[in-house]
């Protein structure tokens, strides 16, 4: 079997990464570069809040998006999260310490055998996770080289998620401080119903350019990534039903 060298693989996620453009698909191609160039099945970003200690799902690649996006909690009630955040470095857990340190709900929901958990560190605080694995039916092999190469990552991503708009903001607000316009609730509520940009333009008697307007400024106020971000948002805070 040819030996994968994981700095040329380090480098080429780096050289794709830096040559995305500005705007959501920074985040996505982050994660799902992980799997495209590291022995990961699937992939996914947790946004954390340093000063709540609360920890939140954002996207996943590999795993069902559903899934992530209803990881809500103390990162304290996560003991792995919890090591992770404090010691600020790479954490593999393999099966043993999955079932010791992960909650059960998510073992089973992710049917997880094994995990690695990467901050994503700047100078004062870990602004997100990394969550890899090998997928529900291997285990990940340790490799120094490849921790390494994550840390560096997850210092990397640290400082960008600091400065790039692409990187949520965890959003902790009551829904009291969440103010849509009626119209931008309108437009929400139909994303809701899976109506397209087309479908909702139609709907609403309005053209599709100020559909997308709509659904950007939705994005901003929410702290979303996507539109499926968005609608798992709305109904999370009962701004929609």
């Amino acid at each position: 079997m040819e030996r994968i060298d994981w700095r040329k693989e380090y480098c080429l996620y780096k050289k794709e990464l830096f040559n995305t453009a500005e705007g959501p698909e920074f985040l996505e191609m982050a994660i799902e570069g992980m799997r495209q160039h590291f022995p990961f099945e699937r992939a996914g970003f947790i946004s954390y809040d340093a000063e709540k200690r609360i920890k939140q799902g954002t996207i996943g690649c590999g795993f069902n998006q559903n899934d992530i996006i209803s990881i809500r909690e103390d990162v304290r009630e996560c003991q792995a999260f919890f090591m992770a955040a404090m010691g600020r470095r790479t954490i593999l857990l393999k099966e043993a310490l999955v079932e010791k340190l992960i909650p059960h709900q998510y073992i089973q929901i992710f049917s997880l055998r094994s995990l690695i958990i990467q901050p994503l560190i700047t100078a004062h605080n870990v602004n997100g996770f990394l969550i890899l694995d090998s997928g529900c039916h291997n285990t990940i092999k340790h490799n120094s080289l490849l921790f390494d190469l994550l840390q560096n990552i997850g210092n990397e991503l640290g400082i960008l998620s600091c400065k790039h708009a692409a990187f949520p903001r965890l959003s902790l607000a009551p829904e009291s401080e969440i103010t849509l316009s009626p119209r931008e609730l309108q437009v929400m509520q139909e994303l809701a119903y899976g109506l397209t940009i087309h479908e909702i333009a139609d709907r609403l008697g309005i053209n599709q350019l100020t559909v997308r307007d709509y659904c950007s400024s939705i994005l901003k106020k929410l702290g979303a990534i996507n539109r499926s971000h968005a609608v798992a948002i709305g109904f999370r805070n009962g701004i929609i039903n």
